[in-house]
């Protein structure tokens, strides 16, 4: 299995304690790994999504959850889509977690510590590697779970600028305009989902993504795929990536389900903009051919980038 330092986080939550926590916070699964689908021909970030039962008029947004402030570049037709709606739905509430409950989530249970699962020359370059991307944060890495330490460094490849990550920034924008403030999953259940992915795995996956070449080029030519909002672009893209059927299923294809029969209880109840990680967008069982199948009219909006957006 080949994984590179793309597979790292889709944002989540904790903030254990000061600058440690608000960086890992910006990470837990950017699955920006797309599948083919039946909507894939049709290629957008933003979807319109009208309800079967009532005339509410909804949006669906595939984010990127960096801070990079290229990823910014969506200008001002789509928050026109945005200004319509009542309320704001994310994967998570950044500002309703629960700190102390989610602190011990992080580490490794028992004694398990990563050079257990690497040796102690895997462990040492990886060490090495931590201390370059992550500073003084490098201590912790024996004992915190590998799949966050391969997010922080990961991370680390990408362009600052906003000081704040896409989702982050969306949903202070909703609380600014008072809108309705909404998540579509838990911390706990995205936590639960990573703790699918075996320990041995996440080391594997650690190793892998330090061992990818080119890792702020790689950030780079990401990033310029995202902007261009080509769902098919993205999916071409990974294709080079082998992710395993565990990482998949636990890490996208079943939060899939869950995300979208979420979204319909809200999309039933208020006109909604949605913003959830790129890859939960489009295949089979990506979430807007779930809705599709569930009687849902779902269309693709083009927005046009603003280069001077600040």
């Amino acid at each position: 299995m080949y994984v590179s330092k793309f597979i790292f986080a889709i944002i989540t939550f904790v903030n254990l304690s000061g600058i440690m926590f608000r960086k890992i916070r910006t990470t837990l699964f950017l699955l920006l790994v797309c599948l083919s689908g039946i909507l894939k021909a049709q290629s957008s970030l933003l979807w319109e999504v009208k309800s079967p039962d009532n005339k509410n008029v909804s949006y669906i947004y595939g984010t990127m959850h960096v801070e990079d402030e290229r990823v910014f570049d969506f200008g001002d037709s789509l928050m026109i889509c945005f200004n319509k709606c009542k309320a704001f739905a994310g994967e998570i509430v950044l500002d309703k977690i629960n700190k102390s409950e989610l602190a011990s989530q992080i580490f490794m249970p028992g004694d398990t510590t990563l050079k257990m699962l690497i040796g102690k020359k895997k462990y040492k370059q990886v060490k090495r590697k931590a201390r370059k991307s992550l500073g003084v944060f490098a201590g912790l890495i024996n004992r915190v779970k590998p799949v966050f330490t391969a997010s922080l460094i990961s991370e680390s490849s990408f362009k600052k600028g906003k000081g704040k990550i896409l989702d982050e920034y969306f949903q202070d924008l909703a609380k600014e305009k008072q809108m309705v403030l909404l998540g579509i999953e838990s911390p706990s259940e995205q936590i639960a989902a990573l703790d699918e992915i075996p320990l041995a795995e996440q080391a594997q996956m650690l190793i892998e993504s330090l061992e990818a070449p080119a890792e702020e080029e790689g950030a780079d030519e990401l990033v310029k795929i995202y902007n261009t909002g080509d769902l098919d672009s993205l999916y071409n893209h990974f294709l080079k990536f082998d992710l395993s059927d565990n990482f998949t299923r636990s890490l996208l294809t079943k939060r899939n389900y869950v995300m979208s029969e979420r979204i319909q209880d809200i999309i039933n109840e208020y006109p909604v903009f949605v913003g959830i990680g790129a890859a939960h967008l489009p295949g089979e069982e990506g979430v807007l051919n779930l809705m599709v199948k569930q009687g849902y009219m779902v269309r693709p909006v083009q927005i046009k980038t603003n280069k001077n957006k600040k």
